[in-house]
């Protein structure tokens, strides 16, 4: 299983409501982190698991604070529910392996089993 997130740059499209931040107040995007099945050879088997959200303008700095956050009340918990989407629909007899970038080094990800 690949995990990764993207952004969708909705910046330019000034009409467009709902949309969160990236970086700050003027980059506009909307968040989609996916799980990706490959076989062992490489073959595509498909999404298995997508969140798209978009970040509330009032939550702007917020990351200043995460080390007191639980990983369930933030962004990184995305990886969490990746995993465990992994783990409800693949077969018990399936070993899986879940690649991600460093974005996912967090402890809460390697504690799981």
């Amino acid at each position: 299983m690949i995990q990764d997130t993207t952004n969708i740059d909705l910046t330019s499209h000034p009409a467009t409501s709902g949309i969160g931040y990236l970086d700050n107040a003027k980059s506009f995007r909307l968040k989609v982190h996916s799980t990706f099945a490959a076989s062992t050879n490489g073959v595509p088997l498909g999404i298995i698991n997508q969140q798209v959200w978009a970040r509330d303008i009032e939550d702007l700095g917020i990351a200043k604070n995460c080390r007191q956050r639980e990983t369930k009340e933030k962004e990184s918990q995305r990886w969490l529910d990746g995993l465990n989407q992994t783990q409800e629909l693949v077969v018990k007899e399936t070993t899986v392996v879940t690649m991600a970038d460093s974005e996912a080094d967090i402890f809460d990800l390697f504690r799981q089993e």
